[in-house]
């Protein structure tokens, strides 16, 4: 609340990772659930999901963006923050470390091998969740149901059939995109559609199926050969995914 307070006429941006945060929530409680996890895992999780955007709003007060390459990792600032004010004071030391961790690691392209199981099924949960949030975020801003928002979309430019064929590759080899190869917004889209070889529990593949935004995202995609290879693929793998 003091973040969004001292925006002014940004406040908007502010609130949008305000909701952003409840709706990970929702959606983190909703997998822990579907997924039977024990309590202690899906109390950490709870937490996790609540706190892996606290950088998010240092991010912005001091630099006006949500854009990690051009400023620092929001990751990083999250945990500082909840260090430095104290916030997870009152849980047990080894459940702290393991929601920093979860903050830590929300946003890393792949997780490190080597991760405890524990830190690992939380985290795995908080990266569902968010992804499965962001996804309806970015489609609104980049269809026009809502205004362009250059801090949304981070920078990368409109336009209704250029793509950077370099996204391409990383369908190739079923991984996550990286942000790096982004200036598109065809770009942005082909990033969002590369988590579904990400997701870490079949609760999260279920929620997205319903959801219908991956139909949304290839349907919003131009027509080429190349593009309509993407959209075969992506339709088959997450039909075998489920």
């Amino acid at each position: 609340r003091p973040f969004a307070d001292a925006a002014g006429d940004d406040a908007y941006n502010v609130e949008l990772k305000i909701d952003h945060t409840f709706r990970v929530y929702a959606l983190a409680c909703r997998i822990t659930e579907e997924e039977s996890l024990d309590d202690r895992t899906a109390r950490l999780v709870h937490i996790g999901a609540l706190f892996h955007d606290t950088g998010r709003f240092v991010q912005y007060q001091r630099y006006g963006v949500y854009n990690d390459a051009s400023t620092e990792n929001h990751a990083r600032l999250g945990v500082r923050e909840l260090l430095r004010k104290g916030i997870l004071e009152g849980l047990p030391v080894k459940d702290r470390r393991v929601v920093l961790g979860c903050v830590f690691l929300h946003n890393v392209r792949h997780l490190p091998e080597g991760l405890r199981p524990l830190i690992k099924r939380v985290t795995g949960v908080v990266r569902d969740a968010d992804k499965l949030d962001i996804l309806p975020i970015m489609l609104a801003h980049m269809n026009g149901s809502k205004p362009p928002n250059k801090v949304v979309t981070l920078g990368v430019a409109p336009h209704p059939t250029n793509y950077s064929s370099s996204m391409l590759e990383h369908f190739k080899r079923r991984e996550v995109g990286s942000y790096t190869n982004m200036r598109w917004h065809n770009d942005f889209k082909l990033l969002n559609l590369t988590w579904i070889y990400d997701l870490n529990y079949q609760a999260s593949r279920r929620i997205l199926q319903e959801t219908g935004h991956i139909e949304e995202l290839l349907n919003s995609l131009p027509h080429d050969p190349a593009l309509d290879e993407v959209r075969a693929q992506v339709r088959q793998d997450l039909a075998e995914y489920l």
